[in-house]
């Protein structure tokens, strides 16, 4: 399973992340300004310990359990941005 394939085919992913399950809908793949491997995409399911859903960015390495799911999603959410300046460098994006 690649982040790459999910943002292509517009596919949710689940992973769990800090001790919770999240359902995403990848919009952003690529090298942080920090150097991480990252992903920027809309929670639209599961918890977190803020309990809130919408925009998160999430550390590869901290991901577990990374599935691709088999339904789509429509396209970018609002207020996507596809020059996100938390990205160095962009690897895939809608």
């Amino acid at each position: 399973m690649s982040i790459d394939r999910a943002i292509e085919q517009r596919r949710r992913l689940s992973f769990r992340y800090a001790g919770h399950l999240r359902i995403v809908e990848p919009h952003i793949w690529g090298m942080n300004t920090r150097g991480h491997e990252a992903l920027s995409a809309w929670q639209s399911d599961g918890s977190s310990r803020s309990d809130k859903l919408g925009w998160k960015l999430f550390h590869v390495e901290h991901m577990h359990d990374l599935r691709l799911l088999g339904d789509h999603f429509e396209g970018p959410q609002p207020d996507y941005n596809p020059d996100d300046p938390h990205f160095e460098s962009v690897w895939c994006q809608l």
